[in-house]
């Protein structure tokens, strides 16, 4: 609109005939006349042409949707898909796979866009005497059996601690995004413009099942791009300075804290050495290790040096719980399904888009209740006037919308999840029954598929007998 706009200007402005009323060389006057805007319209137009990138036409090259990278909730289901085939002793194959996939409705794709999809959702290639086998990732399966069994262990314990969950998520100034329903007539269409949702926020809360933790959330402005990922927006500075001031200090009893496996979750106290590290700081962290090293040693071997010594890497956060009663157990990757906050989120995400619309476009209030005169002071002080008008916030609508999540609907949200993980801890801690996924990739195609080497020490026997094995054959 602002480059339009721009191009009638640079064209009126170089124009040689006169126009009735103005003089020739006014051409912001014609301008406004011809666009039919005000003064202050065209100079933000202006400016916003010349700081911004020029308009261009998208190239024949358009973006389109993947299959295999389906929303978060979707890889869930599917997810909970092959579970419930496991848990079954059914036979599967890609092709039966893709089948119930299809009947749910969940997946649509190839049965090679199937098999990268699982790849990407935690499960890789090996090959054992010429066959082919999908496998989830040891890594995954080590930390899913860890998870369960401490679970269980506070679960049957007599002095339990009581899990408090904790999650982020995000919502905008004008909806949640989420897409919502429309009843449309049969036999008609119409093209909808997406509005913008405006501004978006960052939130972090934490709750079990008697309810929310008091003064635990955490309601923040985040960047106005809603294609970015939220978790960009959030650090280890800020999330450790909301977890010590706002979530550890209002916990009022022992509690099991379960969180997810997010990178500013598991910020630690000293950091590791990396491949990115420079000599000096390779140098610096084996004198303070105490691990001899000779001068004249290249980076390469200075960092297989410090492998060779490394340490147990100690978390803020964990480090923060020490002596306070407090215990921290991270969830396993790709199993937020088992966070009965994520319900939670989908019950108070669904008020927020039924009241966020009630509340009255700020500028549009502001001329129509105060007029032009009274309306001039409060343009420049938006934030403390909703206030003063009496007109809610986006925080104030989440707080809301926080309130009609009760104990009870907590209690609820909490024991469907735990009902869950006691019964996936005993059909896989309390029975390990290795179980196979015949399908018939080529023996030749190992070199394409094999895994990357695993850096888990585990012994392979141990990651044998933990590892789902998913045998698989290509039904042409």
């Amino acid at each position: 609109m602002h480059s339009t706009n721009n191009f009638v200007f640079e064209k009126l402005s170089t124009e040689k005939l006169p126009v009735e009323g103005f003089a020739l060389h006014n051409a912001k006057a014609r301008t406004k006349q011809c666009l039919n805007i005000s003064e202050g319209s065209l100079k933000n137009y202006l400016r916003r042409a010349r700081e911004e990138d020029a308009f261009s036409t998208p190239g024949s090259a358009r973006g389109r949707a993947n299959p295999t990278e389906p929303d978060e909730k979707t890889k869930e289901k599917i997810t909970e898909v092959i579970y419930t085939f496991r848990k079954e002793k059914r036979h599967m194959t890609l092709s039966i796979l893709r089948d119930e996939l299809r009947a749910q409705n969940l997946y649509a794709g190839s049965l090679e866009s199937l098999r990268i999809l699982l790849y990407n959702l935690g499960f890789d290639f090996v090959v054992d005497n010429g066959t082919h086998f999908l496998r989830e990732q040891p890594g995954v399966v080590l930390r899913r059996m860890h998870f369960l069994r401490e679970f269980y262990k506070n679960h049957t314990s007599a002095t339990p601690l009581d899990p408090k969950y904790q999650d982020e998520t995000w919502t905008f100034e004008k909806g949640s995004g989420i897409k919502p329903r429309s009843w449309m007539t049969l036999g008609k269409s119409f093209q909808q413009r997406q509005a913008t949702l405006g501004k978006r926020f960052i939130i972090s809360h934490t709750g079990g099942a008697k309810g929310w933790v008091p003064n635990a959330g955490l309601f923040v402005k985040g960047v106005r791009d809603k294609n970015d990922d939220y978790h960009t927006e959030m650090n280890g500075e800020t999330f450790n300075r909301h977890f010590k001031e706002d979530i550890l200090a209002n916990l009022k009893e022992p509690s099991l804290i379960i969180m997810d496996n997010a990178a500013y979750h598991r910020v630690q106290e000293e950091k590791q050495p990396t491949s990115n590290w420079r000599q000096r700081e390779l140098k610096d962290w084996l004198d303070s290790n105490g691990v001899p090293y000779r001068e004249g040693m290249t980076n390469a071997d200075l960092l297989a040096l410090a492998r060779m010594h490394k340490v147990e890497p100690v978390l803020v956060t964990d480090k923060m719980v020490e002596g306070t009663g407090h215990k921290i157990l991270r969830l396993p990757p790709y199993h937020s399904h088992w966070n009965p906050i994520e319900l939670v989120w989908g019950i108070t995400k669904r008020y927020y888009d039924s009241h966020i619309s009630e509340v009255p476009c700020y500028t549009k209030y502001l001329e129509t209740e105060l007029g032009p005169k009274q309306f001039l002071p409060f343009r420049f002080h938006r934030t403390s006037n909703f206030t003063i008008l009496g007109i809610k916030t986006p925080e104030q609508v989440w707080k809301d919308a926080l309130e009609t999540v009760t104990p009870e609907v907590w209690a609820e949200c909490c024991n469907h999840t735990t009902k869950l993980i006691l019964e996936a801890y005993e059909n896989e801690v309390a029975s390990r029954d290795e179980w196979v996924i015949h399908d018939n990739f080529d023996a030749d195609d190992s070199d394409v598929d094999d895994p990357p080497p695993l850096d888990d020490p585990t012994p392979q026997v141990l990651i044998n007998g933990l590892c789902m094995n998913l045998q698989t054959k290509r039904n042409v």
